[in-house]
């Protein structure tokens, strides 16, 4: 899921961040923040943003994030690069999903230590639920009591899977998805103008999530997507065995088609729901697997969303990925869905 940790700022964060430097400079700015809101959507970019103001305490608007620029800091996200000496951060290393708790007594040894330049220390986490249990105790301790100007700053796309021991240490920012017409001109400044019906297919797949649909290509979207439609009509259809398609996906990257899997099913759900009001992105096959899935309830369908956000966010974390996505693909084969 896309994030950015460039301090510049995507323009659809500025209300809130103003929101919070002004908070600050008023004292009353709390040593612990959760942000929290869709992944893909610049959370972590706004906590970043904030982490520079804290340091620098600059009182000049940020210099603003295009497109084209956040393309090329996902891509070096967890390269060593240079940033401010008392900025720390926390995330999975890579090929890892989870933060352990070396990563925390680490970070928190840093944080003990006198701030470089004198101002202040800032940590970022992100995402913060990807803490192990012990990782996340760890940090409790440093939340309750932290060092003289310290702040932590947890970016979280699902923070009920965050110990409620963290979450009531931290003062909360709801984050949003912009409205799709910033985030669409958003994307088109980084893309070819005619590519812009694409991008906006992409964006609504996405949630309207624009850091989320620049992560993706079209080209490699549609592929995907057509085979994993496929797979799912055989699926449905008792043509292939579900075992062997969660075998093949775990060879590749299981994230990808369980977050394909959240967004159909959401879609699907909404056509249960308002028919009326429903309009599939026909480009990208939204309606394709309606007769697919006929079979299956509305209850089931909210059961097998339930299912696959929980494996989603378990992924790495000690879950056992290969019997749980063989289960919840078996939940899809004829006869399974009926209550």
């Amino acid at each position: 899921m896309a994030e950015t940790w460039d301090t510049a700022l995507c323009p659809w964060l500025l209300e809130a961040y103003e929101g919070l430097t002004r908070a600050h400079e008023q004292a009353h700015l709390g040593h612990a923040w959760l942000f929290v809101g869709p992944a893909g959507i610049g959370k972590a970019n706004l906590a970043s943003a904030l982490a520079d103001y804290l340091l620098k305490n600059a009182g000049d608007a940020p210099v603003t994030l295009d497109a084209a620029g956040a393309a090329a800091r996902m891509r070096v996200r967890h390269e060593e690069r240079n940033h401010h000496p008392d900025l720390h951060f926390l995330a999975p290393p890579p090929e890892k999903r989870a933060i352990g708790v070396e990563q925390v007594r680490d970070v928190i040894a840093d944080l003990e230590l006198t701030s470089h330049e004198g101002t202040a220390k800032a940590l970022v986490v992100e995402p913060a639920e990807s803490m192990t249990l012990a990782a996340a105790n760890a940090l409790l301790k440093t939340l309750e009591e932290p060092t003289p100007s310290t702040y932590f700053l947890l970016v979280s796309h699902q923070p009920g899977l965050l110990p409620a021991t963290v979450r009531s240490r931290c003062q909360v920012c709801s984050v949003s998805a912009p409205e799709t017409s910033r985030a669409l001109d958003w994307l088109t400044e980084a893309a070819d103008a005619d590519s812009r019906s694409s991008l906006a297919s992409l964006l609504h797949l996405c949630g309207g999530a624009p850091l989320r649909a620049l992560e993706l290509s079209a080209g490699e979207y549609v592929n995907i997507n057509n085979e994993l439609e496929t797979i799912f009509k055989q699926i449905s259809e008792n043509t292939i065995d579900p075992q062997l398609v969660a075998e093949q996906w775990l060879k590749r990257d299981p994230a990808i088609l369980l977050d394909w899997l959240s967004t159909r099913l959401e879609w699907a759900i909404k056509g249960r729901l308002a028919p009326e009001a429903w309009t599939p992105v026909t480009d990208l096959g939204g309606d394709a697997l309606h007769n697919t899935w006929r079979d299956l309830t509305l209850n089931v369908l909210f059961e097998r969303l339930q299912e696959t956000r929980e494996l989603l966010a378990r992924l790495g974390r000690g879950v056992n990925a290969e019997l749980a996505l063989r289960v919840l693909l078996l939940g899809f084969q004829p006869g399974r869905g009926r209550t």
